[in-house]
């Protein structure tokens, strides 16, 4: 009989897990979001839960949709097949093997959304590109 009291009391105890998602925001509402759930040393306390809320709200508002390579062929366009690129997005490129004689570093000047986006490359340059396509926030 004791074993049934302390596992009912056990159950009193726990709480349910609830299902989190994030909600896209804008730097203004996270900031607001930082200073209403975070309290200073004097008021509230930081729980797990608020926590993990935030955190899937910074990841519900700036991702990586999209991301690869692609090969600069001696200049000219090139365009990069992505559906997940979007005219608002953000296409950052960094180098990832050198190749050919290397002037100047090739930079994005067209996306067609939801389909792909184009880069222009320096003369003579063969360099082989990574890109990730950044959500643009909200």
């Amino acid at each position: 009989m004791q074993i049934k009291s302390i596992i009912v009391a056990f159950l009193l105890l726990t709480t349910p897990a609830y299902a989190q998602t994030g909600t896209a925001k804008n730097l203004t509402q996270l900031n607001t979001e930082i200073n209403s759930q975070f309290p200073d040393q004097n008021v509230g306390t930081i729980t797990p839960y608020v926590l993990r809320q935030l955190e899937l709200d910074f990841a519900a508002s700036i991702s990586f949709i999209g991301h690869g390579t692609f090969v600069c062929t001696s200049g000219g366009t090139i365009i990069i097949t992505n559906t997940n690129a979007a005219i608002t997005d953000v296409v950052s490129i960094s180098l990832n093997t050198i190749g050919g004689s290397f002037t100047a570093a090739p930079f994005v000047n067209a996306i067609t959304a939801a389909n792909s986006f184009s880069t222009k490359c320096a003369t003579s340059d063969t360099s082989t590109y990574n890109y990730a396509i950044i959500k643009n926030a909200p």
